[in-house]
């Protein structure tokens, strides 16, 4: 597993003058616990950034992701599982075993 992230962030940035914009953001699902999704987001708070995730298990929501910021404009674009990670077994939690849901979600079944 791999995660690189350089970032030069802007320290007279005001959240409440230049709030966090997203400009475009679309999602697909390519297979049955996988998404595509692709965003623009506009933040001042981050002049240049550059992050490369290729994490594919090991915590929720795990999968390739890559985004890059210059002067605010970011783009980004993820493959991440759908499912979350069952820390204790090292594994994915499998939704469909009624027990295991049982186990770790007891307050749903009272």
């Amino acid at each position: 597993m791999l995660r690189l992230n350089l970032s030069l962030n802007n320290p007279w940035h005001n959240d409440s003058k230049y709030p966090w914009r997203d400009l475009y953001q679309g999602e697909w699902q390519v297979s049955k616990h996988t998404n595509l999704e692709v965003g623009v987001f506009f933040y001042l708070r981050t002049l240049l950034e550059f992050d490369l995730d290729i994490e594919w298990r090991g915590n929720d929501h795990a999968g390739p992701s890559f985004e890059c910021t210059v002067l605010g404009l970011q783009f980004r674009i993820a493959l991440p599982d759908t499912r979350h990670w069952y820390y204790s077994k090292n594994r994915w939690i499998n939704y469909d075993d009624a027990a295991e849901m049982h186990e770790l979600y007891p307050e749903h079944f009272q």
